[in-house]
């Protein structure tokens, strides 16, 4: 049996990040599956999943260190936004 539901969230860009274990296991637990696996998908070119062992602050600590791998200044457009290849 394949049971499908949607989770949809809003960020605030910019390396926001979300814990959605409750939502998860809320969807699993609504779903009335007592075995299986979740497949947790994120559609779309900037969406990012990953797992980390949750620690207090750990929410905090990504989006800080993602600033340091670009340089300051505003961004820039991707080639294809500019007409390149």
């Amino acid at each position: 049996m394949v049971v499908t539901r949607e989770l949809s969230l809003s960020t605030r860009g910019n390396g926001d990040v979300r814990d959605i274990t409750a939502e998860v296991t809320r969807l699993v637990r609504e779903s009335g599956l007592r075995s299986g696996i979740v497949t947790v998908f994120c559609p779309g070119s900037t969406g990012a999943l990953t797992t980390i062992e949750y620690e207090d602050g750990v929410h905090r600590r990504p989006a800080a260190g993602a600033g340091r791998n670009r340089p300051a200044g505003p961004p820039v457009p991707p080639p294809h936004a500019l007409g390149g290849r």
